[in-house]
């Protein structure tokens, strides 16, 4: 069957019709199953078919997975300088097990445009490392971003089941678009001061259940689009004792600065009074 290449691959294809590239043939992530000599910065790895992955020898690949689904029944870890790029394809731990992105001593880079990330346990972003999601979709039973861990979220979907946490200092996500939904958010108080998320210019939205926070803040953009969802709260009155606690501000700037909760330019929104954004009030002009 003839495969058609779309989108951010075929941008990709381009790039790899000026250097070199090689095509996945073997049955395991290992070094030798590629029909032109292992991935590289210059010698472009493509995926188009299911792997049930065994290995996972990938220091310093750069891969661009375009259809099937690369499927583990234990944690897939992405680590040693790996650039993963996803534009149709799927990656998926089953069982219990997670998929890491960087590890404690390693760097990895997951870059989802279209397509899925799935792992049956936690979905954990580690030492300064990046998942960058434009689109498609991300589900795990939890989340964990730690060691400067990064999540930029600009389009697409994300469903936790269980708890997203925060932890160590530079471990935060931005949000400039999509929609992720989590049943617990935590900043663990290794987070320090710094944000632990920002919702940056655009419209990105994150729901929780509830939310723990025992160090760092989230941060609004002044004017972005974004919105926090706390299905647990029922009011301005419980956004205002966290922008009181210094754990919401805007711009980085909070109560500590001075500022009050009814000049921060937030507003609560939503039937359920539930809902924070920094968006603008939309006026409806009638002309005569």
């Amino acid at each position: 069957m003839k495969k058609t290449v779309t989108g951010l691959a075929a941008g990709m294809l381009l790039v790899a019709g000026l250097s070199a590239d090689t095509w996945f043939i073997g049955t395991a992530f290992n070094s030798g199953a590629w029909s032109n000599g292992d991935p590289s910065d210059t010698n472009m790895g493509w995926v188009t078919n299911d792997v049930a992955s065994q290995g996972q020898s990938t220091v310093d690949w750069v891969i661009t997975h375009t259809a099937g689904t690369v499927s583990r029944g234990q944690t897939l870890t992405f680590d040693g300088g790996v650039k993963w790029v996803l534009d149709g394809g799927s990656l998926e731990a089953r069982g219990t097990g997670n998929i890491n992105i960087g590890s404690t001593t390693t760097t990895g880079d997951i870059v989802l445009s279209n397509g899925t990330v799935s792992a049956a346990g936690a979905l954990q972003v580690r030492m300064n490392s990046f998942l960058r999601q434009s689109g498609g979709a991300v589900t795990a039973a939890s989340a964990r971003v730690e060691y400067g861990g990064q999540l930029e979220i600009s389009g697409g979907t994300g469903a936790i089941a269980g708890t997203l946490t925060f932890a160590n200092p530079g471990s935060q996500a931005v949000f400039s678009g999509g929609y992720w939904a989590a049943g617990d958010l935590n900043f663990g108080g290794t987070l320090g001061s710094a944000a632990g998320i920002t919702f940056a210019d655009g419209d990105g939205s994150l729901t929780v259940d509830a939310v723990t926070i025992s160090a760092g803040y989230i941060n609004f953009v002044s004017g972005s689009g974004g919105s926090l969802t706390i299905t647990g709260y029922s009011g301005a009155a419980d956004f205002e004792a966290l922008w009181n606690a210094n754990r919401i501000k805007v711009d980085g700037q909070g109560a500590a600065n001075g500022i009050s909760f009814a000049s921060s330019g937030l507003r609560v929104a939503g039937d359920a009074q539930n809902t924070l954004t920094a968006a603008p009030v939309l006026k409806l002009f009638i002309i005569h």
